[in-house]
């Protein structure tokens, strides 16, 4: 399992537990969505590792086996820079 802390609609921080069934199963649904990654693709990782997405960022390449490209926090609103990334990688 694992804790994330989010504000969700309230606007109240809160931590949320995500149980190890479930990451199995993200992975799957995103998997059956299209969105497989392979040895030949680079994830770029531009999420928070305290925001839900990037857990699917990080496991995605590592199941994948593609390479993981992480974004300077301070960048990712920097549509230059996270083009010339992906361009890059």
């Amino acid at each position: 399992a694992y804790l994330f802390y989010t504000s969700g609609s309230t606007g109240a921080p809160k931590g949320v537990k995500i149980l190890e069934r479930n990451v199995p199963a993200l992975m799957n649904w995103m998997h059956l969505s299209g969105h497989q990654v392979s040895v030949a693709d680079t994830m770029l990782m531009q999420s928070s590792i305290s925001f839900d997405m990037s857990v699917w960022q990080y496991l995605s390449s590592t199941l994948g086996s593609s390479s993981l490209a992480i974004l300077q926090q301070s960048k990712e609103k920097d549509s230059a820079f996270v083009v010339e990334v992906m361009i890059e990688t």
